[in-house]
């Protein structure tokens, strides 16, 4: 009874093989958390110097890549919170000015 395990990284897929020539059938294969124990191990073995540990992870990164990769995306994350707000905006004015007309508001804010 021989399992072998392939990771591809292009799509970070496991394949699990399960080369059994006496019982083929899917009891045989790994647990979901066998998989994942195996794909944790595999990442760590490739990159032994990362580290759980938040602030050697953020000394890290300013040392290595300096502040300003802190605050990378900031730009594209505010551009896409501008229509969010606005749709959000205008869904509670709505809203509020159909329960005030239904009945359900005694009053409403505009």
């Amino acid at each position: 009874n021989s399992t072998s395990y392939a990771m591809d990284a292009t799509d970070a897929t496991l394949d699990v093989t399960n080369n059994n020539s006496n019982n083929n059938n899917s009891n045989n294969k790994p647990s979901t958390l066998e998989e994942f124990n195996y794909a944790t191990s595999q990442q760590q073995q490739q990159h032994p110097e990362a580290s759980d540990d938040a602030w050697v992870v953020f000394k890290s990164i300013l040392k290595n890549e300096g502040v300003g990769a802190l605050f990378s995306g900031g730009r594209e994350r505010g551009i896409g919170a501008i229509p969010r707000f606005g749709t959000t905006l205008a869904m509670h004015d709505f809203l509020e000015h159909a329960a005030y007309h239904a009945g359900w508001l005694s009053h409403a804010t505009h």
